[in-house]
């Protein structure tokens, strides 16, 4: 239980991240297929986040919107750990129209919790 619900608060964290930068900060966005996202889209996308956390690394988790055709996947590509806390490197990569993205993410568990962590706070 314990596990799931950070999980979830780390889904919770890059979905926020990412309905922020469309809303505040669209230049970060332009051009991409973030660009072009829906609610739903991004509540899908937040699923397939949670899911790809409790996954082996290497296992990627696809989403779909069958009403935008917008899609991508999210992937754990390795755990780690920094600063004797546990962490995973996660790849996300979306499509929405003729736009592809790909980025990665790193997220730490953080006083119990998964917060997303830039490379400057890694060892």
């Amino acid at each position: 239980m314990k596990r799931r619900r950070a999980l979830a608060l780390l889904a919770a964290a890059a979905w926020c991240a990412g309905a922020a930068a469309q809303r505040g900060v669209g230049s970060l966005i332009r051009g991409t297929p973030e660009e072009l996202f829906t609610e739903q889209d991004n509540a899908l996308r937040l699923e397939a986040l949670g899911k790809a956390a409790e996954a082996p690394p290497g296992n990627p988790v696809s989403w779909s919107n069958g009403a935008t055709s917008h899609r991508g996947d999210v992937t754990v590509t390795r755990d780690f750990e920094s600063q004797g806390r546990p962490c995973k490197e996660l790849r996300l990569r979306n499509e929405a129209g003729n736009r592809k993205g790909e980025s990665r993410v790193n997220a730490c568990q953080v006083d119990g919790k998964w917060r997303l962590v830039g490379s400057s706070q890694l060892d």
